[in-house]
């Protein structure tokens, strides 16, 4: 029968959830008779150095990677049976392509863990088929090459093939569409069932008691960290908590005090599982049709095939209903058709074969697409990991390896900022907010573009000048919700508005606690803006910030509005328990101006009654000066464009005010209005480094030239240790500018961040951050460069400038595909600068 036909009448009666769910997954009764030899419901322990919550895929991969690691005082606890909720209608796809290097080697690391775990016998229905990743568009093709680029970087063997190999490796796809394709040899799949079930029985194995059918209620805390957790039969003392809770996960997070925001918000989720489909066979790899936003895995002769549609369909508003375990949603063929039809486009063959199965199963998504990892902000020692946006399957064995890592080493061993929980703020977990926000992020498959916005959610955090600003032009972006403006319609390079985070800190040990925190001194005398880093203890990145002392043991921290929720949780984590240090977050309290060019110095002199002079206003000072009629605006003189100018942070109700009298006193100097970009561009082409883009936890002052912001013998602080011994061994990255050679901007595809970098032919790191100098006239790249042995280990050299700036050293940056040489530099040049004294270039005559 045709697969038309069978969509209009059902004709035989379909299998129900339970008996697909025995199909596809060896049975459904053969795996809860496999959890009952395990632990059935006893007596809960007492005490369990960890308790974890969630019995699915990502739960077991770390209760068997904490048991790996020596750790087996640990209590799983599921409150269904084992692989309910979501990982038993998992499709099982194992891929490794990704946007960044720290996410494919964490899936690089699964796919090579179900390798072994096959081999060793413990029939996790792992088979290596590889996958074809097809692009439509040439668009497309250049997202596949940065895509290839990371596979490069990670190890991934990884090839661009043409139709006629598509069409050899899977003779029942239509090709004459195809641009390209991009094929991955070592992807495959896996029964996610079975190898949920096989993590369990391996942590039980070695010692992690697991438990059936139990509720967490609550997690009991003391002193700000987990001290118990509350369950439907009895309390279990512990140090550590994991929500792994699949969909229920933003429920656990309620039921502490407290509340652990886990923003996720389940959607409906299709794929269609036909019988024998002609062509196919199991040898037919994995097939992603990205512009089709479908997929295809060969099953029993046919096919499983689904997608991600472009709006998808938010279910459980309010909580998922008791006891939803092995339950589907109801079938939903219309919202399914724009599916649909892509499947039968690219596999024509589909059309005759019958459906086994339409599954609709719930999966939980995040607002950014991302997954959420690590320990939460509200509470120490409560770890989480969800929201696996439809990748907890691919992604579970390198997910359980690096939490067990945090939990025992304190930090993952690879960077996961992009995922860190600590990325999201408290409107990140409203539920209006999720359920419109997840209708847009389902779409993984999209097409991706550099500085590419979200359309839901928006324009409901917003400055005073939101408004007048939007009048004036400005086409605005979010960061964290806030929306401030990236450029306008009828401005070229000049410079404007930046909106930044601020925290206040007083009482009488404020001063001993940010000497502890951070690698520069802060007893500096009042007024002084003092640039530091706050290390972690390999010497990373914490936060990068600016602090002034604004009176004796009172200051004012700026750090990036993207790491609002982690710089006050740095902040928090090490407080005093006393209650001597008081930490206020002013975000919403202030707007940020930034006043930046030749003519800044006079313009506000005009505006204010404070003298703006180089004498009584020196660089990288601050004072809090009026403007117009308001008062108690705290300036800086400083700006991350390398030129003169003022950082402005107006009290909110003044804000208009300000602004206007900036506008209109600024018609003589010709003021425009600038954005985001703007100051982007200029802080590149200056050589700033930026916390978030071109800095991470891993990366050291050292490592990216700011050594001389780090102050070895004032103290001790957080991170010194790992400094004084970079210092004294050297180092195995340095952060290097990157000039363009015969890059064509109207013509050749943008870097945009990610692009590999090579050495004389040899892979030396990945681009961070890259614009367009308007000063330099050139493309210009921002990244590590680093030195690696035979196996891949970076090389330490005492002295890694010579390294890079040796005379046969040749540089290259892939861009779209294509290389570029490139001229390094390890400092700004004079030629970045518009004047080398743009002070006293003369003012306009009145």
């Amino acid at each position: 029968m045709s697969l038309i036909r069978y969509l209009k009448v059902p004709l035989h009666k379909r299998c129900t959830s339970d008996a697909f769910y025995r199909a596809f997954h060896r049975s459904c009764i053969n795996n809860n008779e496999a959890s009952k030899s395990l632990k059935t419901v006893v007596d809960l322990p007492k005490h369990a150095r960890v308790v974890i919550c969630g019995g699915g895929v990502t739960g077991s991969s770390i209760a068997y990677h904490l048991a790996e690691r020596g750790w087996n005082d640990v209590v799983l606890l599921e409150q269904g049976k084992y692989t309910c909720g979501t990982t038993w209608h998992s499709v099982g796809l194992i891929g490794q392509l990704r946007d960044d290097v720290p996410s494919a080697r964490l899936v690089k690391y699964s796919a090579e863990l179900y390798r072994s775990l096959e081999k060793a016998g413990h029939g996790i229905g792992w088979k290596q088929c590889g996958s074809i990743n097809i692009a439509q568009t040439k668009d497309r093709v250049n997202l596949l090459q940065r895509k290839h680029a990371v596979a490069v970087a990670t190890g991934i063997e990884a090839h661009f093939i043409g139709p006629k190999e598509v069409q050899r490796l899977a003779p029942v796809l239509k090709t004459e569409d195809i641009e390209a394709a991009l094929y991955v040899p070592s992807d495959g799949v896996v029964a996610p069932s079975d190898l949920a079930s096989t993590y369990v029985r391996l942590a039980k194995d070695r010692g992690v008691k697991m438990f059936e059918g139990v509720q967490v209620e609550k997690i009991l805390t003391h002193n700000g960290h987990v001290h118990a957790v509350q369950t439907s039969l009895g309390t279990i003392n512990c140090e550590y908590f994991v929500n792994c809770g699949g969909l229920w996960s933003r429920q656990i997070g309620k039921k502490s005090q407290p509340r652990v925001q886990v923003p996720l918000h389940a959607t409906e989720h299709f794929y269609i599982v036909t019988k024998e489909v002609p062509g196919v066979d199991s040898t037919l790899p994995v097939i992603r049709d990205y512009d089709g936003l479908i997929y295809y895995r060969e099953w029993s002769g046919g096919v499983m095939a689904g997608g991600f549609e472009p709006v998808a369909k938010p279910v459980f508003h309010t909580n998922i209903p008791d006891k939803f375990e092995f339950q589907l949603l109801p079938e939903d063929w219309d919202h399914f058709q724009i599916l649909l039809d892509a499947i039968l486009n690219r596999m024509p063959a589909v059309e005759t074969a019958e459906v086994r199965q339409f599954v609709n199963g719930p999966e939980s998504f995040t607002p950014d697409g991302s997954w959420i990892l690590g320990e939460s902000a509200e509470i120490g020692k409560y770890f989480v990991a969800a929201g696996m946006s439809s990748t907890g399957v691919v992604a579970s064995g390198g997910v359980g390896k690096h939490i067990a890592e945090w939990i025992i080493d304190g930090e993952p061993s690879i960077n996961l900022e992009a995922h860190d929980i600590l990325r999201f703020v408290s409107f990140h977990n409203n539920r209006r907010f999720l359920r419109e926000r997840v209708k847009e992020s389902l779409g993984m498959y999209r097409m991706k573009y550099p500085g590419q916005q979200w359309k839901t959610g928006r324009n409901f955090r917003t400055s005073p000048l939101y408004t007048r600003l939007k009048a004036e032009g400005a086409c605005f972006g979010e960061t964290n919700a806030y929306e401030r403006p990236m450029y306008f319609n009828d401005t070229a390079d000049t410079k404007g508005k930046s909106r930044i985070r601020m925290d206040l800190s007083q009482g009488s040990e404020a001063l001993d606690l940010l000497q502890y925190l951070s690698s520069n001194d802060i007893n500096q005398p009042i007024g002084t803006v003092i640039h530091t880093g706050m290390q972690n203890n390999r010497g990373g990145y914490e936060n990068d910030c600016s602090i002034v002392p604004l009176t004796d043991n009172r200051f004012f921290m700026i750090a990036p509005t993207s790491q609002q929720t982690r710089s006050f949780s740095w902040l928090r984590k090490h407080c005093p328990l006393d209650g001597s240090v008081m930490i206020s977050d002013l975000t919403s309290a202030f707007s940020g101006l930034n006043v930046v060019g030749p003519h800044a110095q006079q313009l506000l002199a005009d505006v204010t009654d404070t003298s703006m002079t180089l004498n009584d206003f020196k660089p990288m000072t601050c004072q809090v000066i009026d403007v117009g009629y308001a008062g108690g605006i705290i300036a800086m003189r400083l700006t991350h464009a390398g030129e003169d100018g003022f950082v402005l942070y107006v009290p909110s109700e003044y804000s208009l005010h300000v602004y206007d009298t900036l506008m209109k006193a600024g018609k003589d100097y010709g003021i425009r209005n600038a954005g985001y970009y703007a100051m982007r561009k200029l802080r590149i082409e200056k050589f700033f480094a930026f916390w978030g883009q071109d800095l991470s936890t891993d990366d050291t002052p050292f490592e990216c030239g700011r050594d001389f912001r780090v102050k070895l013998n004032k103290g001790d602080f957080i991170g010194r240790d790992a400094l004084v011994k970079q210092k004294e061994n050297g180092i195995s990255q340095k952060f290097v500018q990157f000039l363009l050679k015969d890059f064509d901007t109207d013509n050749d595809v943008w870097p945009w961040g990610g692009e590999p970098i090579y050495r004389n032919g040899k892979f030396a790191g990945t681009v961070t951050s890259s614009a367009y100098g308007p000063t330099l006239e050139k493309m210009i790249c921002l990244g590590f460069v680093r030195d690696y042995d035979e196996n891949d280990n970076r090389i330490i050299h005492k002295n890694i400038n010579q390294f890079i700036m040796d005379k046969d050293a040749n540089y290259e940056v892939v861009v779209g595909g294509q290389r570029f040489q490139a001229e390094a530099r390890l400092y700004t040049t004079k030629e970045a600068y518009t004047s080398s004294d743009p002070v006293f270039i003369p003012v306009p005559k009145k």
